[in-house]
């Protein structure tokens, strides 16, 4: 039987829940270039979309109409409906296999799981309390359930070993087949119970550790993206990230230990309720295990805070040593440092693992001391009670309910102790997260919605000085640009173009003065809508890990094929990519790929600002390392959307220079000349080239 996609019942799910969000989210939600997902990655989906997902196992008559609409699933017989509609004989829905609309019998003998999708809480915020608290009080409602299963089943696993108790004293003296029958059947039900409820904490724990990653992770990116610019440059948030990395490799884990021991932790007071109400003083052994227990995990945090400290600085200097690496591997090439760069990282390495090594002993140290200590308290529990059986002041019949009871006990006790270790991990890592949504994001918008320019930009009296830097950067920078233009900004190095391309970008807010957009102060808009609303390339070409589509649509998520083809032939990319083996889909390894030549990377860069639909066209230096083919074509492309875009082009060649309609002259921050090029088109060549 083949495995069925569960992408097919996004769609209609979607439709029925009467979504309407920006069709963005749903790209962003949706793995790029996924073929298939399973059903938890559908529930990931939509829980970063905003909604909670309950089930419960159903006969298609007991769905009601405040069910509706659901996601009804009977995998055994291919049935993937979302049921929308209750009539008085039909339920009406949509066969997410072949997207169509079809109806069923209400009484019709069907059993299923059906999943329930509710608009969640907002995003969470930082205006209340803290960011993991919040999110916990997220959460709270749907550990209700395993709780609550939790407490029963550890109840009914505590009550198994009367049970044996009463077996032994009543039935056992009369030793019939019927005895026998009675005792096999509670070790065989027991056991069920067992599996079922390990079953239940391994399926229940693997969506809520997956529920709690996709929260994190989105929110944490999204409120990143969120905040300024300027801020995201500086070292302290920098240092926030790295110690996150830490949080990446062992998430999973730690909540998974949580939520365990949540569910245990019943066990273990229900076990030592009963072991005390008929084993008298021998729940002091446990109880007093408990208590050493606690002290010993005291003691070894204690004794071993430095050695932590040591690993997470050792594992920030090597995250450092790597970013480093990176941001430096041109430089490094050329100074042919390589060797010895090497012999660099292999020290760090060297000391990280050396920390991390010493502390895995420590830990499987105290892991062992913890098994020692629950075998040997188990132990002498039971010579004691041997040696109550032996003075007739304990049943002989209790023996087997205490082993059973030590023996859930000591499972209890080893999984907290282990959640007691990893705590302070835990700890931290809600408070890095805690910090870095702290950070407070960019401004709220006095307009909100996508904003659709015209394209008339209107600059007034425009200061701005970089955070830390006493002089200008810009300095009473005035233009008006009429919808259609094309203005070419030329200057000499620091004399404020990329400065002012940053600031129409709103990367950072001027100190004085305003940027207008048809008539509307940017501040006023939403930052991340205004910068989905401007077609921008940057000076330097910015590519990614992943596909050459990939890296196109993460202009315009939702371009086709069709579409990303058209964009490539408007730079001169279409017959190389085409040739390429993969084509669209050939894969890049960011902006050091070797394999391709700065000016294939600069013409992606440049396809990536033409596919955004936008009446708006900022490029820096957009021709800076492509040949004077790909310029011609360049040209051409512009000459074909001239007077239908406002296009602001940062350039030095005289050949863009001289198809502009006006040039603006940047001189240490300060306008020289903005005019027609043909008022002084004849001085500025010189200058220019």
């Amino acid at each position: 039987m083949t495995t069925f996609n569960y992408i097919n019942c996004l769609k209609p799910l979607l439709r029925c829940l009467g979504w309407q969000g920006d069709s963005r989210r749903i790209f962003e939600a949706v793995p790029y270039e996924v073929k298939a997902i399973d059903l938890i990655d559908l529930k990931n989906i939509f829980v970063s979309l905003g909604y909670s997902c309950y089930s419960k196992h159903s006969g298609l008559a007991e769905i009601k109409r405040s069910f509706l609409p659901t996601l009804f699933i009977n995998e055994s017989k291919q049935i993937y409906w979302v049921i929308y509609e209750r009539t008085e004989k039909d339920f009406l829905y949509i066969d997410c296999r072949t997207g169509q609309k079809s109806a069923v019998p209400i009484r019709k003998r069907l059993k299923g799981i059906r999943y329930n999708f509710v608009k969640d809480t907002p995003a969470l915020g930082i205006a209340e309390a803290s960011w993991s608290k919040q999110l916990m009080k997220r959460f709270k409602h749907e550990l209700w359930l395993p709780v609550i299963i939790s407490t029963f089943c550890s109840f009914w696993f505590a009550l198994v070993p009367l049970f044996f108790l009463f077996v032994n004293q009543y039935l056992l003296q009369k030793q019939s087949q019927e005895t026998l029958m009675y005792f096999s059947t509670g070790i065989i039900l027991f056991l069920l119970s067992l599996l079922a409820f390990s079953h239940f904490k391994g399926r229940r724990l693997a969506y809520l550790a997956a529920r709690i990653k996709v929260i994190i992770n989105t929110e944490l990116l999204r409120h990143l993206l969120k905040v300024p610019f300027a801020n995201t440059k500086g070292l302290e948030l920098t240092t926030q990230l790295d110690k996150l990395k830490c949080y990446d490799e062992n998430h999973a884990d730690l909540w998974i230990s949580a939520t365990v021991a949540l569910m245990d932790l019943p066990l273990l007071i229900f076990s030592l309720l009963f072991l005390g109400l008929h084993g008298g003083q021998l729940v002091f052994v446990p109880c007093g295990v408990i208590g050493i227990q606690l002290l010993s995990v005291r003691y070894f945090l204690s004794t071993t805070k430095d050695l932590q400290a040591q690993v997470h600085a050792a594992q920030e200097i090597t995250n450092d040593f790597l970013t480093e690496t990176v941001t430096n591997q041109q430089s490094i090439s050329n100074l042919a440092a390589t060797p010895p760069w090497k012999e660099r990282y292999c020290a760090y390495l060297s000391q990280a693992s050396g920390y991390d090594k010493e502390w895995e002993q420590l830990q499987a140290r105290f892991a062992n001391w913890q098994l020692w200590l629950l075998k040997s308290s188990a132990t002498l529990t039971l010579i004691w009670a041997m040696h109550l059986i032996n003075q007739g002041k304990l049943p002989q019949a209790l023996f087997l309910p205490v082993t059973l009871w030590l023996w859930q006990i000591g499972t209890a006790i080893y999984r907290l102790g282990g959640l007691f270790i990893q705590w302070p991990a835990l700890k931290k890592t809600l408070t890095d997260i805690d910090n870095i949504m702290s950070h407070v994001p960019e401004g709220d918008a006095a307009v909100h919605g996508q904003p659709r320019f015209q394209g008339h930009i209107t600059v007034k009296d425009l200061h701005f000085r970089y955070p830390g830097q006493t002089h200008m950067a810009l300095q009473g920078i005035t233009m008006d640009i009429k919808p259609g233009e094309i203005i070419a900004i030329i200057g000499q190095n620091a004399s404020g173009k990329s400065t002012l391309v940053n600031l129409l970008m709103r990367l950072y807010d001027p100190l004085d003065g305003e940027i207008r957009i048809d008539g509307v102060n940017i501040q006023n808009f939403d930052p991340l809508s205004y910068r989905q609303s401007i077609g921008f390339a940057p000076s330097t070409p910015q590519l990614f890990e992943g596909s050459i589509a990939q890296n196109i649509r993460l202009a315009n998520p939702e371009a086709t094929e069709q579409e990303i083809l058209e964009v490539l032939s408007q730079v001169g990319l279409k017959e190389v990519v085409q040739q390429l083996p993969d084509g669209i889909y050939t894969h890049l390894y960011g902006n050091n790929d070797q394999r391709f030549s700065p000016s294939f990377l600069q013409q992606l860069n440049l396809a990536r600002a033409l596919i955004r639909d936008s009446n708006i066209l900022i490029l820096d230096e957009p021709t800076g390392h492509i040949d004077f083919k790909t310029d011609a074509i360049f040209k051409n492309t512009l000459q074909t959307i001239r007077g239908k875009k406002t296009i602001i082009i940062v350039t030095h060649r005289p050949s863009i220079i001289n198809f502009a309609d006006r040039i603006l002259v940047l001189n240490k921050g300060k306008m020289r000349l903005f005019g027609s090029k043909n008022y002084f088109l004849n001085i500025l060549s010189g200058n220019a080239a």
